[in-house]
């Protein structure tokens, strides 16, 4: 009975803040009888009051977690830690690393169960990653690691995917490819052999990263032979960094053949088929197939312009145009690159408008909000950027798409010179052009100047009888 009497009392408090404007001397004054408070029940309940009323203003929220962290009651009260915890979180988002030692330090460790102990090495976790630290990070993730083992299997791999996700950000590789190992041996003894896969491909993944195409090779055939009894899909991703792999060194054959594997086993809704044409044609192209190749880049114009992909049809036009200027049919080449100049420029015009757009909202916020709704905007930024950190941190195992992507422009890197030689080359034959039609031009104006000369001499030849013939006579 007690506890429901302190329930509603707290609602029609909560009621009545909102009702109020809230101000510093209020906040004050809820603060300072939060502290007087002696009941444990009561005090959590108005401190949760409080942090609701509250919950958009992050300063504020600092200042009753800190007043409820601080507030001793008599025996422990169990949500103290929670509190500490979630001040801990804003000090370190705040780059108040000191704080946040602080206040870590003030927490009793003892009496933490399982969850508590994973959520402070995590606090303390993302203060070194918050500062950069990598190595005084990985001591707090090697403690949660047989925490999380006891718990649960899967989220014992989920962590461990996730430290290799690190080493591979701060690209310490060699420690990266460790624990992908390790991971290969716990799944073995959870007796789950059948997603190793996974681990082979981040392992040739990196090896791809670092240039060693052929032990790459090695680690992407053993993921596509198991990949391809258990998921169909993350298969097809896979033989396209094989695929990759063997365009790196120059292996035609091999790389096209896989190519068009791809092309006929995937629908053309899967995000992977214009990258696999893309690929496709770069591989018919370097290998001196220009004529499949040439198909390959229309196939992809067809499928760009049907789904209206203005930033994949602005390159297919450019590389069509490379293609035709290769096969020697110059006015296809010059029709396509002016498409691809009418879509670029058409999208750096949209750029641009969207960035005008922006900046005049920005300025209407500038000068319609208070100083105070500017940094509450600034924090709200940050906690999106925290909130895609955890995210990131949720989603452990490396995404076969972004390194498929990554693998492709390390490729591409290498014809970069080139394509830029390619629209030189192109802007080089439009200005030939033009200088022949000047020249031509020219010619016709010499021409029609000389018979206008010509027709003048013998003018001046037939004045020059007529005088004569007056002078006879």
């Amino acid at each position: 009975m007690k506890s429901i009497f302190i329930f509603i009392y707290f609602c029609l408090a909560g009621i009545f803040l909102k009702a109020q404007e809230v101000s510093p001397s209020l906040l004050e004054t809820q603060l300072d009888s939060l502290t007087k408070i002696s009941d444990q029940d009561q005090c959590h309940a108005y401190g949760e009051v409080l942090l609701s009323q509250y919950e958009t203003s992050e300063r504020s929220t600092l200042q009753i977690l800190a007043a409820l962290f601080s507030h001793d009651l008599q025996g422990i009260n169990p949500q103290k830690v929670n509190y500490g915890l979630r001040l801990a979180a804003l000090y370190t988002k705040a780059k108040l690393y000191n704080d946040t030692e602080e206040i870590l330090g003030k927490i009793d460790t003892k009496n933490l169960n399982t969850k508590q102990q994973v959520a402070y090495y995590t606090a303390y976790e993302n203060r070194w990653l918050e500062e950069g630290l990598l190595d005084s990070a990985m001591v707090y993730i090697d403690l949660r690691l047989p925490l999380v083992k006891e718990k649960n299997d899967n989220d014992y791999i989920q962590l461990l995917q996730y430290k290799a996700d690190l080493y591979n950000k701060y690209r310490h590789y060699d420690k990266s490819i460790d624990v992908y190992q390790q991971i290969k041996e716990t799944l073995k003894f959870q007796a789950k052999s059948r997603l190793i896969y996974q681990a082979d491909n981040n392992i040739g993944f990196i090896y791809a990263k670092l240039g060693e195409s052929d032990t790459a090779i090695e680690y992407f055939k053993d993921a596509l032979q198991s990949a391809e009894q258990v998921n169909k899909s993350e298969a097809a991703e896979i033989k396209y960094n094989l695929a990759l792999t063997y365009l790196s060194l120059n292996e035609y054959n091999k790389s096209i053949k896989l190519f068009y594997e791809l092309k006929s086993n995937i629908n053309k809704t899967n995000p992977l088929y214009p990258k696999n044409l893309v690929a496709l044609t770069e591989a018919l192209t370097d290998y001196n197939d220009l004529y499949r190749a040439r198909n390959q880049i229309n196939e992809l114009i067809t499928w760009a312009e049907e789904n209206e992909k203005s930033l994949i049809l602005k390159d297919a036009y450019l590389k069509a145009a490379f293609l035709q200027g290769k096969l020697e049919d110059f006015q296809s080449a010059l029709a396509y690159y002016d498409k691809h100049l009418t879509i670029r420029d058409s999208l750096e015009f949209q750029k641009s408008e969207q960035l005008r757009v922006l900046n005049e909202v920005r300025s209407e916020l500038v000068s319609s909000k208070s100083e105070l709704e500017l940094v509450k905007r600034d924090k709200l930024l940050q906690e999106s950027q925290l909130n895609e950190l955890d995210l990131e941190r949720q989603t452990l195992l490396l995404s076969n798409k972004d390194k498929a992507n990554q693998l492709a422009i390390s490729i591409n890197e290498k014809n970069l010179r080139e394509e830029q030689l390619r629209v030189q080359q192109l802007e080089a034959l439009r200005i030939s052009n033009e200088l022949k039609l000047s020249n031509e031009r020219l010619k016709i104006e010499r021409r029609e100047n000389e018979l206008i000369l010509l027709r003048r001499t013998k003018q001046r030849q037939l004045d020059s009888l007529d005088f004569e013939n007056k002078e006879i006579e």
